[in-house]
């Protein structure tokens, strides 16, 4: 019950009430068919479930029937979550036959007593003020107390009961009858105290003892024990928790059901009880719409012309008890017409009585479309056998004809119908058993389509294709023969081939594909065709040219379509030359050049046709216009200034790009509109340059002024291509101009400070040499001062050292180049220098100097120069002791790549064997090994056999 209202009641229930279920369901509730003076008592029970104060109940009430007779019932109900909102879900007994019971046992005492005692249920019965009387042994178990121990005590001192739930005690039942003088039952949780004191949940009812008058006699109060009852309740409670999954689950299957589940009447209306599943998707409407004819019938779904007829298969059905099935229209809430099909039953109870229908809906309308589909191509299918000129014709694997088109029939002068039944082999060449060239046979052994071509009896040629049919297992289960009759193309292909010595060398030495057609079908092709196409000649006679063709052409028109408007206007006289797209064997596609043109062999009009593959040509072009718009995107973003400018016819600029704006301030329009822009916007100082341009006496890339719009003067670079024709004339200047102004401003910046800079370094380097002169020039005038020779010699050591520096500088002073001198003249000089300022004789020592050209920087030089200058020195003072004649050898060549080698030696006395030249005290020794480390060299003495010295320094430069 939902809402105040049955949602459903058994056939019972109804009954007890007198009353039909259908009056009941969706009309009335318990309210109504309750005793006026109980109602506010079940008004109340009702309110305490729905509010979840209790979850369950049981209690007594009068039903009132619907003549208006009253009985005593019995209801037990719970809560349940119906189509997501709260309903009570209960059973109701008749209890008028116990009550009654009770009535008429208080009016008879002697019976009552006998029967109370003998009852399942406990009794007590009270008089007016509440003290027990009477009690069977049930009462005795169930409270502990004797009916001797009780008799003459407070119904409350014996009879104690609290509340299970909150353990609050609760009313007596007899006080409450005495009270209100009616029957009066305890709440479903109520736990009777034993004496002992055991606890035992039961279920009451106390009933007023009253006279005929109405008067009050007494309380007879009758309990039971609901041990074994709430037990089973529990199990109720569990198999309803199951019910609800499986009816959860249940539902959610139905939800997605490919259909429509429904449960209805079997009346006219069709009147549902129940619908799941897409009643919406396949109706339109909700089910709420549809169940108990809310807002239509099912039946009204139906259109008109199915109704009656489903409603008869619906009785012949049910009475048979068979399952129905059928497919009908219905019209949905938008108006659409679907095809749905139906399958069901009817339900019926043990009695054989019919409950209801039951069934499902789905909706077949694409199937159904599908069908009539097929059902359309078939004929189609049919229209299309009967018109082509070929022959088909269905066989089963042993060349039994089963269906033939009406050509095929016709070629032998017979019905289509006269075929079936008979072998092939039998009507078309007079034979007992299969041709030995049959490509029937031959398809059945390779299992793939086969074609041949064979002659008839009567001289006739046939072009057979065989086609196999096979089953869902692969079996092959029948054949397709499609043949056509190629007598008149054997005939024209033997006046071809007597004709064909007069074309055959052009037509196979030709470099394009050339075909010959009889209508719109190759007849012959040349062996550049094969190539082309990537097929083989056989791939290709027999087949017409859109077989090699896509299905649409690049305009979008159908392939076939437009190459027989080809071909028809070619067989008119009209000669043909077009582009077409065509498709190599393994579906390549390309472009190609394709003439038609009429040619007569043998007597034989044909079609020839020439097809050129300009595929390449096409991609080039493609790539062209590819590259072209490329150059245009690049050029229209492109900050530097791209132009062409013609000679030729007239002069003008071709094109500008928008870069022309933000460099000068004229627009590309400009420079369209004024063809001398171009020379008018460069200084006249720079004109000349331009000039010489065009005539090629000028290296690229050329720098120009320009005079912008607003007047301001930029610098810009340009590079430019002279265009010339096939004669040779200067056609058009195309070139790309850059704003350089900030490089040039930043190039003269930077030359005014190499100016300075290397002004700067000359006044140094100068400077340094004068220092160094005057430095030699004080240690000559101290040395003059001294007496001791050997200080005088170390102080004339100093000038040589200062001076070989000094000679660096003054180099570097003269030189053009200020990072780097040529040693070899430095070496030369400063030798001699040594030499002349030694006082040695020449007749004594003799000096050779082999020395190659060799630049150093300074970091090198200075060091170098020094280590010289003591080598020599040392040589001219230690190797030719008392006038000793010799010779001294000064060498510098470049050993390896990027390192040099400086050899120092003589024909002297030699290197005292006991010194070890790195660890010598001498200073000059020192200063050559410290130099030579630090500019990386690797100094090596070499003890000569023949007597000398000889020193060895190699160093990167």
């Amino acid at each position: 019950m939902q809402d105040g209202v049955f949602k459903y009641v058994n056939r019972s229930l109804a009954e007890m009430f007198g009353y039909e279920p259908g009056e009941l369901i969706g009309k009335l509730g318990n309210i109504d068919l309750t005793h006026p003076d109980d109602r506010a008592m079940v008004r109340e029970y009702n309110r305490r479930r729905l509010s979840g104060e209790v979850p369950s109940m049981r209690f007594e009430f009068r039903g009132w029937r619907k003549d208006g007779t009253f009985f005593y019932c019995e209801a037990h109900g719970s809560i349940i979550d119906y189509q997501g909102r709260k309903a009570i879900i209960g059973t109701l007994v008749d209890i008028t036959d116990r009550v009654e019971l009770i009535q008429e046992l208080l009016a008879r005492e002697a019976e009552i007593r006998a029967t109370l005692y003998s009852i399942g249920d406990g009794v007590i019965s009270t008089d007016t003020e509440g003290k027990i009387l009477v009690m069977n042994h049930v009462a005795e178990k169930l409270t502990g107390w004797s009916e001797k121990e009780a008799r003459g005590r407070p119904i409350e001192e014996v009879f104690q009961v609290v509340d299970e739930l909150t353990g609050e005690k609760s009313e007596n039942p007899v006080a409450a009858v005495i009270r209100e003088r009616r029957i009066f039952s305890l709440g479903r949780h109520s736990i009777l105290l034993a004496r002992d004191g055991r606890k035992c949940p039961i279920a009451d009812i106390g009933a007023p003892i009253t006279d005929d008058e109405g008067n009050l006699l007494g309380v007879i109060l009758v309990f039971r024990d609901q041990t074994a009852e709430q037990e089973a309740e529990k199990q109720i409670l569990a198999s309803r928790e199951e019910l609800k999954e499986k009816n959860r689950f249940l539902e959610h299957l139905l939800a997605n059901l490919p259909g429509m589940v429904y449960r209805c009447r079997n009346d006219r209306y069709c009147t549902m009880e129940y619908i799941a599943g897409t009643c919406r998707e396949i109706t339109g409407y909700d089910p709420e719409d549809l169940i108990d004819n809310r807002r239509l019938a099912f039946n009204d779904l139906i259109v008109p012309e199915h109704r009656e007829h489903l409603r008869k298969k619906w009785q012949q059905v049910l009475k048979k008890r068979e399952v129905f099935e059928e497919e009908y229209q219905i019209i949905t809430a938008g108006g659409h017409l679907k095809w749905v099909q139906e399958r069901g039953g009817g339900i019926f109870d043990d009695r054989g009585n019919l409950v209801c229908l039951e069934g499902i809906i789905t909706d077949i309308t694409a199937r159904k479309r599908a069908e009539e589909e097929l059902i359309r191509s078939e004929r189609e299918k049919s229209a299309i056998f009967a018109t082509i000129s070929e022959h088909v014709i269905y066989q089963a694997p042993d060349h039994t004809i089963v269906w033939a088109n009406r050509a095929a029939a016709a070629s032998i002068d017979l019905e289509p119908g006269q075929l079936v039944g008979k072998k092939c082999y039998e009507l078309w060449h007079n034979r007992q058993e299969p041709c030995s060239f049959c490509p029937l046979d031959k398809a059945l052994s390779s299992g793939k389509p086969e074609r041949a071509e064979v002659q008839t009896p009567d001289g006739r040629w046939w072009h057979i294709n065989c086609y196999l049919i096979k089953d869902d297992k692969d079996q092959i289960i029948g054949l397709i023969e499609v043949t056509l009759d190629i007598s008149d193309r054997k005939q024209a292909e033997q006046a071809l081939r007597e004709s064909e010595s007069k074309y055959r060398s052009l037509f196979e030495t030709a470099n394009d594909a050339i075909f010959l057609m009889d209508r719109e079908i190759f007849i012959d092709c040349n062996q550049k065709t094969e190539k082309i196409f990537g097929c083989s000649r056989e791939q290709i006679i027999g087949q017409p040219p859109y077989k090699f063709s896509p299905e649409k052409q690049p305009d979008g028109r159908d392939s076939k379509e437009k190459a027989l408007e080809k071909i028809e206007a070619a067989l008119r006289g009209e000669p043909q030359f077009f582009e077409w797209l065509h498709c190599r064997c393994d579906g390549t596609p390309f472009y190609a050049e394709v003439s038609l043109n009429l040619i007569k062999i043998g007597g034989q009009t044909l079609i020839q046709a020439i097809v050129r593959d300009i595929d390449r040509r096409k991609k080039v072009e493609q790539a062209l216009r590819e590259s072209e718009a490329r150059f245009r995107r690049l050029a229209e973003n492109a900050k530097d200034l791209i132009y062409r400018y013609r000679f030729a016819p007239e002069r003008g600029f071709e094109y500008v790009s928008p870069a022309a704006t933000f460099l000068t301030g004229y627009t590309p329009e400009d420079h369209y509109a004024d063809p001398d822009l171009g020379f008018k916007i460069v200084l006249k100082e720079d004109r000349p340059l331009l000039e010489s341009l065009a005539v090629g006496t000028v290296n690229q890339p050329i720098v120009l002024r320009w005079r912008k719009k607003d007047g301001s003067i930029i610098w810009t670079e340009q590079v430019n291509v002279l265009i010339y024709d096939e004669s040779g004339n200067l056609v058009a200047i195309e070139g790309i101009a850059r704003d350089i102004t900030e490089r040039k401003q930043a190039e003269e910046a930077l030359k005014q400070s190499l100016r300075e800079k290397e002004i700067l370094i000359r006044e140094i380097h100068h400077r340094v040499k004068n220092n160094m002169q005057v430095i030699s020039s004080i240690l000559n005038l101290q040395s003059a001062l001294l007496d001791d020779p050997k200080a005088r010699a170390a102080f004339k050591e100093c000038q040589y050292r200062i001076k070989s520096m000094a000679m660096v500088h003054e180099r570097l002073y003269r030189s053009k180049d200020l990072t780097s001198i040529d040693f070899s003249d430095y070496l030369n000089n400063l030798a001699r220098n040594i030499f002349l300022d030694q006082q040695v004789k020449p007749e004594q020592v003799k000096l050779q100097i082999d020395i190659q050209p060799i630049s150093l920087s300074i970091n090198t030089a200075v060091p170098l120069g020094l280590i010289l200058n003591e080598l020599i020195t040392n040589a001219f003072k230690h190797a030719f002791p008392g006038g000793r004649q010799g010779h001294l050898w000064v060498s510098l060549k470049k050993s390896k790549k990027d390192r040099a080698e400086l050899v120092v030696k003589d024909d002297g006395v030699g290197f005292p064997k006991e010194l070890d030249f790195r660890k010598t005290g001498s200073l000059g020794m020192v200063i050559i090994n410290t130099l030579a480390d630090q500019i990386d060299g690797k100094l090596e003495l070499v003890r000569r056999k023949s007597g000398g010295t000889e020193f060895r320094l190699t160093f990167p430069f």
